[in-house]
C-alpha cells in the first residue's frame, strides 16, 4: 500500500509540470515560432524587408520604376555600366514590382550577400549580390 501511494505521488510530481499551462506554452512556443517566414519553392527560406539593410534596399529598388536615376541610386558604381547594357530592357519591363518574395541573405566570400527574389506577378527570379545596400551584381 505504501509503495502504491509513493508511486502515485512520484508520478503526479513528474507529470504535473508537463501539463501545467506555462510549461506547455513555453514548449509549444519554442517548437512553433510564429516569427519564422515560409519557405518558397524557388528562392528557399524567405525573409522580410526589415531583416537587414540589404533587404530594405532591395525592396525599395524593386518598388520603383526603372530609370537612369534608379541605376545611380541602387547600383554600385562598378556595376552601373554593365547593368545598363545587359539589363535595362528587362528591368524596365518588370519594374516597379508590387508583389515579390526575398530569400534570406547568404554571405559570400567577398563579404557581399546573395539574395534571390521571385516576382510573384510574372515568376521572374533575380539573383542579387548586395553590399551595404548597393547592388553589385545581378542575374536572371
Amino acid at each position: 500500500m505504501k509503495k502504491t501511494v509513493f508511486i502515485l505521488i512520484l508520478v503526479s510530481l513528474v507529470l504535473f509540470p508537463l501539463f501545467s499551462e506555462s510549461t506547455r506554452d513555453t514548449f509549444l512556443n519554442s517548437k512553433h515560432n510564429n516569427d519564422v517566414l515560409p519557405v518558397d519553392s524557388v528562392v528557399g527560406q524567405t525573409s522580410d524587408s526589415l531583416s537587414s539593410q540589404n533587404h530594405r534596399a532591395l525592396e525599395k529598388a524593386l518598388s520603383e520604376e526603372f530609370s537612369f536615376e534608379w541605376l545611380e541610386t541602387y547600383l554600385a558604381t562598378s556595376f552601373r555600366e554593365t547593368a545598363a547594357r545587359l539589363w535595362s530592357e528587362k528591368l524596365s519591363s518588370i519594374l516597379p514590382a508590387e508583389h515579390f518574395v526575398m530569400s534570406t541573405a547568404k554571405k559570400n566570400a567577398d563579404e557581399s550577400v546573395s539574395i534571390s527574389v521571385r516576382l510573384l506577378d510574372n515568376s521572374t527570379v533575380i539573383h542579387f549580390a548586395v553590399r551595404d545596400g548597393l547592388i553589385e551584381a545581378m542575374g536572371f
